[in-house]
């Protein structure tokens, strides 16, 4: 079976950003019903060492688009940092999958698409995916709720 990398990756950020809105719009949501001013929660950390939530949402913006642009062989479009409000965030993961659109799978088999090496072929998937593919189950078959405590926690790929 033959997958292209516009399929590995156009479709699935895509679906991703949809689902980051979402959640975007839940965060808005309990933000108005509760009163709370919405640049309090956007630039709120879950732990001190974390990056601030907008932060995190634009990380995920620029790399949402970057990876599919230099796949593409096209320009990364640049967007500036600074969303506060869950609206503009809202705005950014829009702005992204609007860029994604415009990708087609025509483009991916362009003549300036430089010809990727076996090995790393088979490595573009695993970094073009985001980390939680990679993620162990929080209670894997067989553990308590006290071992589960111990697979959880940061994930960093295996590189050969």
């Amino acid at each position: 079976m033959i997958i292209s990398m516009y399929n590995l990756s156009v479709p699935v950020f895509d679906r991703y950003l949809g689902n980051l809105m979402n959640l975007l719009d839940r965060g808005a949501a309990y933000a108005a019903e509760r009163k709370i001013d919405e640049t309090v929660l956007t630039s709120m950390r879950i732990y001190p060492d974390m990056l601030p939530f907008s932060k995190q949402i634009q990380i995920a913006c620029d790399f949402a688009k970057g990876a599919p642009a230099r796949l593409a062989g096209v320009e990364n479009p640049k967007y500036e940092d600074n969303e506060k409000t869950f609206a503009e965030l809202k705005a950014r993961c829009q702005k992204v999958r609007d860029f994604l659109a415009t990708l087609t799978p025509d483009c991916w088999h362009a003549p300036r698409l430089r010809r990727l090496a076996v090995s790393e072929r088979f490595r573009v998937p695993e970094f073009l995916l985001p980390l939680d593919h990679r993620v162990q189950p929080a209670a894997p078959c067989g553990c308590d709720r006290r071992q589960a405590r111990l697979h959880r926690g940061r994930v960093t790929p295996q590189r050969p």
